[in-house]
């Protein structure tokens, strides 16, 4: 229940990705100039937060069985942002090396860095391929996806406590949203547009409240075919 209205539209990412595209996907980790593919996502956030506040987040990808694309996902230990915390999560999948790097910190606040005195918190999320290169996979795509995270994305709920718009942020954020780096995805708010208790993490660019599967199946669309 907790994750449904952001699951509703990632899935329709998750329909529509095709395996062959580049639309998130976590590759082994190549030598420079090799990989065409990144091998590492990372989302960054703000919450306003209060002593209370802990944040689900839920990872979920695409693996390959032969040719066929299984779903797969995991979830981590709630994320108290209230506090400094850093964390390196192993997502046991079967056959695979991946991790999520959690670490959360007060948000910086204005143009000369200094911190939220109050109720801003920063958090940055980074899914990682630990999978050993093999030089194949510089010549053969199916070998490459065969060893990484497809369609990636990150789902986040947060409980007594609420995200920040990336896209628009209100003028008290403005400064820690522009510290914010987001790398190889895009975090929108997502679910009840009268709430901002959820963000989808997309493999693909996205406005904040993606409303239907259309939405999402034309950005899928357009980024394949780019």
């Amino acid at each position: 229940m907790r994750f449904d209205a952001a699951e509703r539209v990632a899935d329709a990412v998750f329909d529509t990705a095709c395996v062959g595209c580049r639309a998130g996907v976590i590759a082994p980790r190549g030598p420079d100039g090799v990989a065409a593919d990144p091998w590492f996502s990372q989302t960054e956030c703000l919450v306003r937060a209060n002593d209370d506040t802990l944040v689900f987040v839920r990872a979920r990808f695409l693996t390959l069985d032969g040719e066929r694309g299984v779903k797969r996902s995991a979830d981590i230990i709630p994320i108290d942002v209230s506090r400094p915390v850093t964390r390196h999560v192993s997502l046991g999948i079967d056959g695979l090396r991946a991790r999520l790097v959690v670490e959360a910190e007060l948000a910086r606040v204005d143009s000369r860095g200094a911190r939220s005195s109050r109720d801003l918190a920063k958090l940055s999320l980074r899914l990682e391929n630990h999978e050993e290169w093999r030089a194949e996979f510089a010549d053969c795509r199916s070998a490459l996806l065969a060893r990484s995270l497809i369609s990636a994305h990150l789902l986040l709920v947060v409980e007594h406590g609420e995200f920040i718009s990336l896209l628009a942020p209100p003028p008290d954020a403005a400064v820690a949203v522009a510290g914010c780096t987001n790398l190889h995805t895009w975090p929108v708010l997502a679910g009840d547009p009268t709430s901002r208790d959820s963000v989808f993490s997309s493999p693909i660019p996205l406005g904040d409240y993606p409303v239907s599967y259309a939405v999402a199946e034309t950005a899928v669309a357009v980024t394949s075919a780019a």
